[in-house]
């Protein structure tokens, strides 16, 4: 039975946290990422890929005084020995100013249900990807970040 993140990590049993990625390329493709293998098991009509490895979540920031708090970059690390993401996605649409969000949800592994509601913890702008012999990690900034914008002067 499905009940809500809130309810679910007060329960003496807990359930598999699950960080779900979507990377939404300029082209229109997209790109699905899971912590963790979901084989046979979609989420809200979607087939997640289980190659997230690792990922950095930067410490959050306050950005203003009205309290505004900010995540103000993530990098994942992902599973790319065969590298079919770099074939098939860096080659063909580029990660650089693709667009990543991340999901947080619980994971009920033994009846393949997920938490009632979800909690989007960050969306970004993607830069381009480092690749090494087994993975490929891919870094983003928020869209609420204002260090990277370029202001105008002013005279």
């Amino acid at each position: 039975m499905a009940s809500s993140i809130a309810a679910r990590k007060e329960q003496e049993v807990t359930y598999q946290p699950l960080l779900l990625a979507t990377v939404t390329f300029r082209n229109g493709t997209v790109l699905r990422l899971s912590t963790h293998d979901l084989t046979g098991t979609v989420y809200k009509g979607d087939a997640y890929q289980p190659r997230i490895l690792n990922q950095q979540i930067a410490a959050t920031q306050a950005l203003s005084e009205q309290g505004i708090d900010i995540t103000p970059s993530v990098t994942l690390e992902l599973a790319d020995a065969d590298k079919f993401l770099w074939t098939n996605y860096e080659k063909a649409a580029g990660f650089k100013g693709a667009t990543l969000t991340l999901v947080f949800a619980f994971f009920d592994v033994d009846t393949s249900t997920f938490s009632s509601d979800d909690i989007t913890a960050f969306v970004g702008t993607c830069d381009p990807p480092q690749i090494d012999e087994t993975t490929l990690s891919v870094t983003a900034n928020s869209r609420l970040n204002l260090s990277r914008y370029a202001l105008p002067t002013m005279p």
